[in-house]
């Protein structure tokens, strides 16, 4: 199997010159994610970045918009501790009692280990596992947990760029909206 890096090179994500200078920049930080990086030095388009890593996860994304955008009920976050949500960069989304389904969003969604705890922590047996950026990720933490409303400011400034045209729909995007539907309102 590919590496990320190379999996984000061979899709056009990012040249062989980019992901050296930004591996190297990482490195002389002492760390960090490269998706990250990539993404809020402008050197790679967000949906480009999780699209791989939907891919790779076998899952579908979530932009900082949409999960900014995200309604996430008081008792959802009851089922998750803050402390583990940190720890794992995760963030509960949504419970749907009658299958014990708990929809999630995380940096390593695939990673068995975390789903196992995951089902442990939340009482739920299955877990519906979707991508974003560890950045976005700990943003809604602040926001939801913490009740820090200017916890997406920075980071939309820094990776969100301005709209010219609506941006094409890309089937490995979450729809929230199919997640979070409005009673009375048919889900999208």
């Amino acid at each position: 199997m590919a590496t990320l890096l190379e999996d984000l090179i061979t899709q056009g994500v990012c040249t062989p010159e980019v992901a050296e200078a930004v591996t190297r920049q990482l490195a002389q930080q002492g760390g960090g994610r490269l998706t990250d990086a990539l993404v809020v030095s402008g050197w790679a388009e967000e949906r480009a970045v999780l699209r791989v890593l939907a891919i790779r996860d076998r899952t579908r994304f979530v932009t900082v918009e949409k999960l900014r955008a995200a309604k996430i009920e008081p008792d959802v976050l009851d089922r998750v501790p803050v402390r583990f949500a940190e720890a794992h960069s995760a963030l509960p989304l949504k419970v749907e009692p009658s299958t014990a389904t708990l929809l999630v969003v995380a940096a390593e969604p695939a990673d068995p280990t975390f789903r196992q705890e995951l089902q442990i922590v939340a009482g739920l047996t299955n877990i519906v596992p979707l991508v974003a950026l560890e950045r976005a990720i700990q943003a809604a933490i602040r926001r939801f947990y913490y009740g820090d409303v200017t916890a997406f400011e920075n980071l939309v400034r820094e990776i969100v760029p301005p709209r010219v045209a609506p941006p094409r729909r890309d089937t490995a995007e979450a729809s929230l909206s199919k997640f979070f539907a409005v009673p009375g309102k048919p889900k999208g």
